[in-house]
């Protein structure tokens, strides 16, 4: 048997792949040591290509948030411009958060119209039946009911779009486009905080009550208290007194318009706090049970 010998240049070939083995490893450490800057700067735009679509597509939808909630603003009637309800302080400290994390600020600012929402819903008697709902759930029932135009609707549903995607997207990086949403949502809350509804605010508490027309025969089961009621239109204010049994109401509180028939009384009088006077309060009523908006 012939034994197989191998040539001189097949010797050589088989020794340089064995060095290279060996080699490679300590070349790529020489090159990326040596080049770290620019395999920096490579990824980064390998990234920002990858991501390329995602930030156009976020920037045509912040440009439909602006032009929906421009028009959401607009939909609050000239005659309502005299009573905006803005708050200007609560908007500085948005900014002032969003100076030093514009994602916290866009958090703060969905908790604020969250607020908005919520005194919304209180100020009509929806707030038991709406309260553990979604946000887009209790507004597109707002919508229905008549109570925000649908421009708010479309502003608000981008506005959580938007939230979302900042909120929990990575792939989210540039800050002037955060800052951008922090902007128009902050018009977006201060059209809802425009948004026309009544508001009740406790003027006189712990008021006794009286089942006869005298003001003799006190009614141990139940207080009164007297409501001062703002109308929509914020043009109309009258003062109502509703019985009750709940001790938690507080002069300049502002409450939810809510009833429990749990507890119910016939005609009732009272003193008025202010004049003395002998006011017939109701001829019969259920039992009026409105928590403060701040407590809830």
């Amino acid at each position: 048997m012939e034994e197989n010998t191998k040539t001189t240049f097949e010797l050589i070939n088989e020794l340089i792949v064995a060095i290279s083995k060996i080699l490679w490893p300590i070349i790529v450490l020489v090159i990326v040591i040596l080049f770290k800057k620019e395999i920096a700067s490579l990824l980064r735009r390998l990234k920002k290509g990858k991501f390329l679509g995602q930030e156009l597509e976020l920037d045509n939808e912040i440009k439909e948030f602006k032009k929906a909630t421009d028009k959401a603003s607009k939909s609050i009637t000239e005659d309502l411009q005299t009573t905006k309800d803005k708050d200007p302080q609560k908007s500085d400290e948005i900014l002032k958060i969003s100076i030093a994390d514009p994602t916290i600020g866009i958090v703060v600012l969905s908790k604020e119209i969250e607020k908005e929402l919520l005194k919304i819903t209180a100020s009509i008697g929806l707030l038991k039946e709406l309260q553990n709902k979604s946000v887009a759930y209790t507004f597109q029932v707002l919508v229905e009911r008549k109570q925000l135009a649908d421009s708010i609707l479309k502003s608000v549903k981008i506005f959580w779009d938007l939230r979302n995607k900042i909120v929990h997207g990575k792939e989210i990086e540039d800050e002037k486009q955060i800052i951008r949403v922090l902007d128009i949502g902050i018009n977006l809350l201060n059209t809802l905080k425009n948004v026309p509804r009544a508001k009740y605010i406790v003027y006189k508490k712990d008021i006794e009550v009286f089942s006869d027309p005298k003001c003799e025969t006190k009614r141990t089961d139940v207080k009164g208290v007297i409501f001062e009621t703002i109308s929509s239109e914020s043009i109309h204010t009258s003062y109502n007194l509703r019985a009750t049994t709940k001790n938690f109401y507080q002069e300049g509180d502002m409450v939810a318009w809510e009833w429990s028939f749990d507890n119910q009384w016939d005609r009732t009088f009272y003193k008025d706090p202010d004049t003395g006077k002998i006011v017939k309060a109701f001829d019969s009523s259920a039992e009026f049970v409105g928590r403060p908006i701040k407590n809830l």
